[in-house]
């Protein structure tokens, strides 16, 4: 929260004796009250600007045990409030200010308590800042280059502007000199904004602070999210010999904390042959996503199995129904509560003599949360997908060799060396 400079009121009060314009009961003081209103930073847009208080109003009231409620409105002109007021004499007098802006919201507020037994009395009275409700931020989705945040819509009436933060961590966020101004919207309506300088497998923290038209802000609560580790290959089509099997495997197994737990995986794989597609027959295929702990055990994921027949019969992604195998980014919760520190991959069987295949491309995301990363943030408690697509120029109606996706970040593939022998691993059914 951006800090908030106090608003100190001096109230000098003193008796008119001999004044014309009062007569006071006896007992009471005529109390002439002047109030300064220093001008103070008010933010616009991406300008720090200082300008006067726009305040229109100020409020005094008097209280005590002994005594009848009293309330003045004083002068406003320019940084000065000025009037008087008449005070009963007497113990534990409570002076209450507040300091009104053109819209009729209280901008300022204070009291304090003194005794007024002389002629004259000195009162001081510090104000603090009336923050605006602020809003609730809220995470709509993210990947591994977007992270889609919302937030409720603000409805007071001094309502200034929205200001949407990033920092890498939470504390970070408590001030403009650590942290990243997203986006500044000065329309109450605007409630949404999608990140798209994120970088796969980083953490983020977000907040957002409502303004209001005094300058003064209320920053909501921090969400922190992990992008997911993205893994891609756009290396030569690994051959899938006809009643023979082959991968592709990543050998990044360290890039996530220790206490990290995997929360879904995201995938995208193509399985054909380009070059005679009248042999190829997707129900000869059973395709798995593979991890793999120390190369010691393979755990596969059944993702395709033996489904359609030679073309796919609308079981893939693509909009054609012909002789490929197109799984466009789905997901599978089946390793959730593993480790992320694996050897990812893809692991394709062809199962019925007659043909071959190509293992074209991969792409992974490894979804995760971490306890240590995300401190002192409200965690993100599942995967939460946008099914943006990665490829420039990509159509999952389209996908020959010459408009593969690009790919925004690779990990060290490997080809079928870190798989043991089929059979070895254990197979879960599939998602």
């Amino acid at each position: 929260m951006r800090p908030v400079t106090q608003l100190a009121l001096a109230m000098i009060l003193a008796a008119l004796a001999g004044c014309d314009t009062f007569y006071p009961d006896q007992g009471d003081s005529a109390i002439l009250l002047s109030i300064s209103l220093p001008e103070r930073e008010r933010v616009e847009g991406d300008q720090a600007l200082s300008k006067a208080l726009t305040i229109t109003l100020v409020t005094v009231t008097v209280t005590g045990a002994d005594m009848d409620r009293v309330t003045e409105n004083l002068d406003v002109s320019g940084s000065t409030a000025s009037g008087t007021v008449l005070v009963p004499k007497g113990t534990d007098r409570t002076f209450s200010v507040e300091c009104f802006d053109g819209n009729g919201n209280i901008q300022y507020s204070g009291e304090t308590t003194i005794d007024i037994e002389e002629a004259t009395a000195e009162v001081s009275i510090t104000t603090e800042g009336h923050f605006p409700s602020g809003s609730t931020l809220l995470l709509d989705g993210y990947n591994s280059s977007n992270v889609e945040l919302s937030w409720t819509r603000n409805s007071d009436t001094d309502f200034a502007a929205y200001e949407l933060v990033r920092a890498s961590t939470a504390s970070q966020l408590a001030s403009s000199s650590t942290r990243t101004r997203l986006a500044y919207y000065s329309t109450r309506a605007t409630l949404s904004y999608t990140d798209t300088t994120v970088e796969q497998n980083s953490v983020y923290f977000y907040a957002v602070v409502v303004w209001d038209s005094e300058g003064l802000g209320l920053r909501s609560s921090p969400k922190g999210v992990i992008t997911p580790r993205y893994l891609s290959s756009n290396i030569a089509p690994v051959t899938i010999p006809d009643l023979g099997s082959n991968g592709i495997y990543f050998l990044d197994n360290s890039f996530a904390p220790n206490d990290a737990i995997v929360t879904g995986v995201d995938y995208t794989i193509r399985v054909g042959d380009d070059n005679n597609p009248n042999a190829f027959w997707t129900s000869d295929y059973r395709i798995y996503i593979s991890s793999n702990s120390a190369q010691l055990a393979i755990v596969d994921v059944l993702v395709w199995n033996n489904e359609g027949g030679q073309t796919d019969s609308g079981d893939d992604d693509d909009l054609a129904n012909d002789s490929d195998i197109f799984l466009f980014w789905r997901s599978t919760s089946l390793f959730n509560g593993e480790s992320p520190n694996q050897y990812w991959g893809v692991y394709v069987e062809d199962v019925v003599a007659g043909d071959s295949g190509v293992l074209d491309f991969i792409q992974l995301e490894i979804y995760y949360s971490s306890a240590s990363l995300l401190k002192q943030a409200t965690p993100v408690t599942g995967k939460t997908t946008l099914a943006f697509n990665r490829g420039a120029g990509w159509s999952i109606s389209s996908h020959s060799e010459d408009n593969r996706p690009v790919a925004t970040a690779s990990g060290a593939a490997e080809l079928g060396q870190t798989r043991l022998p089929t059979g070895s691993g254990r197979a879960r059914a599939k998602q």
